[in-house]
Formats: C-alpha cells, structure tokens, sequence
C-alpha cells in the first residue's frame, strides 16, 4: 500500500452557514373584509308562505292539543320506537278513542294513531296543525301545537 502524501497545510474549514428552509407552502394573505355578508342561494321547492307536511315521522314528535268536538286534552308522540310504532300517551282526554292511544306511525303523508295495534284515527296536514277522523266514530280531531 501506498503512503500518504507529505503532510500539507491543514487549516480546519469554516462552519457552513444555515440555509433557510423554504416553507412548504407560500403564506396565505389576510382576506380582505366583506362589505357584505355571502349570499346563500337554496332552490325553494314551495314559494314563501306555502308550506307542505313533513316527510319525516319525528318531525311530528312533541305535545299536541286535541280537540274532538267540544272536548279538548293532549297528546304525546315520542320518537320512541316501539316495534314498528312511535310510543304516545294522553292527559286529560274524555273521548274514549282518543283516551287509550298508545302508539302512532308516520305513512303516507298522514299521523296515524293507534289503540293496541287498533287504528284510532288518521290525520293529514303540517307540522304544526293536523285534521283528520277518528276511525270508530267518524268523529272529527284536531291536533294543533
């Protein structure tokens, strides 16, 4: 094996200086303020002032105020499912019918009320006023928030 070259000056290299990083991504100017809020715009299936019943079964969940004739109390439908009804309860209710529902279903567009797996009445409307039959009697309900 060879040898080493005679020894030359050997002066001990300066550090390097640190480079700056570049930042992954270019820093982000401050929007400028809004003048104006953003506008949303939704299509409107129903012009304003028009509304349609829900397509939801809990959208109907809540206390009512009945009134079968002259006779008035309420009613609970709870978003408790109960095998494949909603639980509901009643307070105050003079009407037999209307006194023993214990359950109620949401199907084609109209409340429907149950006795022990009885139909009691079937109602139609919004969300927050309802009209229907009871089926017994023919006698007519009213459910209103």
């Amino acid at each position: 094996m060879g040898s080493l070259p005679p020894s030359q000056d050997r002066t001990v290299a300066a550090p390097l200086e640190p480079v700056p990083l570049a930042a992954p991504y270019p820093p982000t100017p401050n929007p400028p303020p809004l003048a104006t809020p953003p506008v949303y715009t939704e299509l409107q299936s129903n012009p304003p002032g028009v509304f349609t019943p829900s397509q939801r079964a809990t959208s109907y969940a809540g206390t009512w105020n009945v009134s079968v004739g002259a006779t008035s109390c309420k009613v609970q439908l709870t978003s408790v499912p109960s095998l494949d009804l909603y639980k509901a309860s009643t307070q105050g209710c003079k009407d037999e019918a209307v006194r023993s529902v214990n359950g109620w279903s949401f199907r084609e567009n109209q409340v429907i009320l149950f006795s022990r797996g009885t139909v009691v009445g079937r109602l139609s409307g919004a969300e927050a006023a309802l009209s229907g039959t009871l089926s017994g009697s023919g006698s007519e309900i009213r459910m209103s928030r």
